[in-house]
Formats: C-alpha cells, sequence, structure tokens
C-alpha cells in the first residue's frame, strides 16, 4: 500500500465512523506532505508498512498536539469545536507543516500511544473467565501499556446485562454497546497486582504526559477524549505502575519469577502489530518455554485484544491458557470497543 493509498484508506475509516474533521485533517496533510519539508519527506519515503506503522494516526496527532498545546493558534481555529472548511484546513495544515517542520518529523517517529478506556469493559471479563476457570487469584500485567490507565480496570465502573449486574469502582462508568452472550459479573475475582511495560510510557500524572496520550485520539471524537480525561483523573489518584522496559524482557521476567498459588494473566491490547519480528519471535520463545512447565497450581494466560487484519476494522479478543495453551475466542468488537459482540 502507498502512503497516499494509507491516509485515504484510513481517512474513509473515519468517515465511516463519523470522524469527518479527523478524514478531512488526514487528507489535507497528506496533499500537504512534500519533500520541501523534513516531515513531508519522511512520510513520503516512510522505510517501512505505513498501515501497520499507524503513519496517518501519528501524524494527525503530531498537529492535534500542537493545537492541544496552544503552539498554532491558526490550527487551533481548525480544530472542534470549531469549524473551517476542506480549503482552509488545507492552506492551515500547509503552513503548520513548513513552521513546525522538525517538530512534526519528530513526532512521526513515536509509535502511537492509546489508552482506549472501553477496552477495559473486555478486559474485566475475560478476567473473570479466567478466575473461574483457574480458581486462583491473578496477578495481571500488560505488554505495551502506555499511560497504564487500563491497569486500573478495578478503579472503574461496568454496566452489563442492561445494567443488571454491576462492577463497582470509581464514578467512571464504562457502558460500550454489549450483545451475545454478555457475561455474568455478579461474582468478584481477585486481583492481587497490576502493572504494565512499555518502550515509551507516558506519565499521564503530569500535564504533558496527559497531552500527550490526548493527542492520539481523533480530535472529534468528544465522548472518547471525555472518558480518557475522566481517566486520566483517576490515575492521578491511584497511579498506575508502568515500567519502561521492553515487553519481551518484561515477559520473560514476570514468567520467569510467578509464584505458586496465583494465575499470571498477560493482557495486550492492539500491541502486536507496533511489536518487532524480534520481539514477537522472543516473545512467542517465552510462551513455548514456560508453557511447558505450567503446572494447575503455577498456571498463566494471555488475553490477546488485537485487530482481525489490516483491512479489518474489528479486533478479536482471545485467551489462551498454559498448561494445555487451550484457546478461546471471547469477543468480538470495533477498535474502540464501543459496541462489543461476546461468543
Amino acid at each position: 500500500m502507498t502512503v497516499i493509498a494509507h491516509f485515504e484508506q484510513r481517512a474513509r475509516v473515519c468517515d465511516q465512523q463519523g470522524a469527518h474533521f479527523t478524514a478531512a485533517l488526514m487528507r489535507a496533510i497528506a496533499r500537504s506532505a512534500s519533500t520541501d519539508t523534513q516531515c513531508g519527506t519522511l512520510i513520503l519515503n516512510w522505510p517501512s508498512r505505513p498501515d501497520t506503522d499507524a503513519l496517518a494516526l501519528r501524524a494527525c496527532s503530531a498537529l492535534h498536539l500542537l493545537s492541544l498545546r496552544g503552539s498554532c493558534p491558526d490550527l487551533m481555529g481548525c480544530f472542534p469545536p470549531n469549524r473551517c472548511t476542506d480549503e482552509h484546513l488545507l492552506k492551515t495544515v500547509q503552513n503548520t507543516m513548513k513552521r513546525f517542520d522538525s517538530f512534526i518529523a519528530e513526532r512521526l517517529k513515536v509509535p502511537p500511544q492509546t489508552n482506549e478506556i472501553n477496552r477495559c469493559a473486555i478486559l474485566v471479563a475475560a478476567l473473570a473467565r479466567i478466575s473461574r476457570d483457574m480458581a486462583l487469584p491473578l496477578d495481571v500485567i500488560e505488554l505495551g501499556a502506555s499511560g497504564g490507565l487500563n491497569l486500573l480496570f478495578n478503579e472503574f465502573t461496568y454496566r452489563f446485562r442492561d445494567g443488571q449486574q454491576e462492577t463497582p469502582g470509581s464514578d467512571l462508568a464504562i457502558t460500550p454497546e454489549m450483545l451475545g452472550s454478555v457475561p455474568d459479573l455478579s461474582e468478584p475475582f481477585e486481583v492481587r497486582s497490576a502493572e504494565g511495560c512499555d518502550l515509551y510510557p507516558i506519565d499521564v500524572t503530569t500535564d504533558d504526559g496527559a497531552t500527550e496520550l490526548m493527542s492520539f485520539v481523533w480530535p472529534d471524537q468528544h465522548v472518547r477524549l471525555h472518558r480518557l480525561q475522566h481517566a486520566i483523573e483517576v490515575a492521578r489518584t491511584h497511579r498506575p505502575i508502568v515500567w519502561r522496559e521492553s515487553a519481551d524482557r518484561f515477559l520473560e521476567r514476570k514468567l520467569a519469577d510467578r509464584p505458586d498459588g496465583a494465575c499470571l494473566v498477560v493482557f495486550s491490547s492492539l500491541f502486536w502489530q507496533f511489536a518487532s519480528d524480534d520481539v514477537q519471535r522472543s516473545i512467542k520463545t517465552s510462551l513455548d518455554l514456560h508453557g511447558k512447565e505450567a503446572t494447575s497450581s503455577r498456571p498463566f494466560a494471555w488475553i490477546e485484544i488485537e485487530g482481525q487484519g489490516k483491512h479489518s476494522t474489528l479486533v478479536d479478543t482471545t485467551l489462551r491458557y498454559w498448561p494445555g495453551q487451550n484457546s478461546i475466542r471471547l469477543a468480538e468488537s470495533d477498535y474502540h470497543a464501543s459496541r462489543i459482540r461476546f461468543f
């Protein structure tokens, strides 16, 4: 897929989901990219697959960050809740890419850092299932945790089965549309610990970190932005634990050190596509090695919330257990987990 085709494909997805400003922004960036700037040259000559690297999202987040910081008033005037024509947006983006050339070029090198809080509804359903199956307390770790907001799943409120089942937490309610065999969360499960890792963790307890994380959200998706802001406030009271470490080394360390009498639960959410081939191989090696020695008193499990494919707008959630490496397809959702179908 060419770079320009990638931007257009992602813009169409945004249009389909009602994010028309983000779609227009992606098209304006693609039209503004030229070899007259560092950032334009980098976009047009992206060294790897633009779809796998989510290049369009990287570019949009760079401009969104400038707007959120107030660094470019002209650009702020185009971003929601303000309105502008596509022609005015194009001219503003062209000027911004020239004026903030070096900044945008550096931001393009940063992988997308998202904490989609709605995915916690899938996570807690998966944890409840693992707790029932294993009959053990859980130690949860997340690969590619970014700001660590999804590690705070115990601090949120969930409503399942049309509000009949509720897991109490904070006043931040996670309420995606749920279809199919919606799980029953009436029975509590024990989580002893929750921590994660990321090569580029974001400290959301700082204003700069919070703004950076918000920049990766589509700027016209106000509900997502509001939910993220609310979760960031929760994190400032209940600070998540995120280590600056590669996912393969973190996983190997945690698998090797897991104690008897608990189930280690590995959690990944739209992580796999951003992991290098070497990291993917290392993770698979660790799973194979430790899977052979896993026992019923020292098991582990993996909750994978990953995209169905590069052209799909859907995400699968799969549970895998060791010993045995049994696999269960738990749910299907859109990327933002606004609509979840449980199996």
